[in-house]
């Protein structure tokens, strides 16, 4: 993968509109350069915002909110 992407390759990648990735630019969740009326976006920090917003499925048998009312219990 490249260090840059364009606008139309983010919302590719990550399957949204234009209106959300501009709204994620708005709102800070991701951070971009603009050169020349072009907007890139690193590679990196689309990663990075990915696992920053990672949540765990309440499902999962390990998800975090049962460990911890496990340990209560086990206390």
């Amino acid at each position: 993968m490249r260090k840059w992407l364009k606008s139309h390759e983010v919302r590719k990648l990550l399957t949204i509109s234009p209106g959300t990735l501009q709204n994620l630019r708005v709102n800070g969740s991701l951070s971009y350069t603009k050169i020349g009326g072009v907007i890139y976006y690193d590679y990196d920090d689309i990663r990075k915002m990915l696992e920053a917003n990672k949540l765990v499925d309440e499902r999962h048998p390990f998800s975090l909110e049962k460990i911890s009312k496990l340990a209560e219990v086990v206390k």
